[in-house]
C-alpha cells in the first residue's frame, strides 16, 4: 500500500476524492525493478497498471515488414509520471506491447483487477481515471504510428539497411 499523498502528486489521480485514494492506495505498491527487466510481454493478460515514479521504461513491439518479423523498441522512453500498462484498464485486458525498464526504476504498481470494480462501482470517478487513460492511448498510438512509418520509409530509401 502506498500514501495517498504519493497518488495525489500524479495527474493520472486528478478529480478522486479522499475515498477514491484510499481505496487506490490500498490496490498499489511501490516496486524497484532491475535494468532490463520485463514488467509485462505483449499478449499477456494485463493485470497491473504502473506508473513511473522514478527511472525509464521502454515499449517493445513485434512488426512483420516484408515477411521478416522485427523486434521495435520505442523511439523514446517512458519517464517519470507516464503510465505503462493501459491495457490493463481497457478491455480486453491484454497487453498491446511489451515493456522493459532502460535502468533501473522505481514504479508505483496497481492490481487491475480490484481497480477495474472500484471505477464500474464509482462512475464519476472512473470518467475522470478514462480520460487520463484515453490520452495516454491517444499519445501512444501516434508514437506508434510514426515509428513504423519511419522504419518503412528507411527500408524504401536504404533496403541494404534492412
Amino acid at each position: 500500500m502506498v500514501s495517498t499523498e504519493l497518488l495525489r502528486r500524479y495527474p493520472l489521480f486528478a478529480g478522486q476524492n479522499h475515498y477514491m485514494l484510499e481505496e487506490i492506495a490500498m490496490l498499489s505498491n511501490e516496486v524497484l525493478k532491475e535494468k532490463d527487466e520485463w514488467l509485462f510481454h505483449e499478449n499477456e493478460d494485463a493485470i497491473r497498471l504502473f506508473l513511473v515514479l522514478e527511472g525509464a521504461v521502454a515499449l517493445t513491439l513485434f512488426v512483420y515488414l516484408n515477411g521478416e518479423q522485427q523486434h521495435l523498441a520505442s523511439s523514446h522512453s517512458l519517464g517519470k509520471n507516464e503510465i505503462v500498462g493501459w491495457s490493463s484498464i481497457v478491455p480486453p485486458h491484454q497487453y498491446k506491447i511489451g515493456a522493459r525498464t532502460v535502468k533501473e526504476s522505481r514504479l508505483l504498481e496497481i492490481d487491475a483487477l480490484p481497480l477495474r470494480q472500484l471505477l464500474d462501482d464509482n462512475p464519476e470517478y472512473g470518467y475522470h481515471f478514462l480520460r487520463q487513460i484515453a490520452e495516454v492511448v491517444s499519445e501512444r498510438f501516434l508514437l506508434v504510428n510514426i515509428q513504423i512509418l519511419s522504419l518503412m520509409a528507411d527500408k524504401e530509401t536504404n533496403p541494404i539497411a534492412g
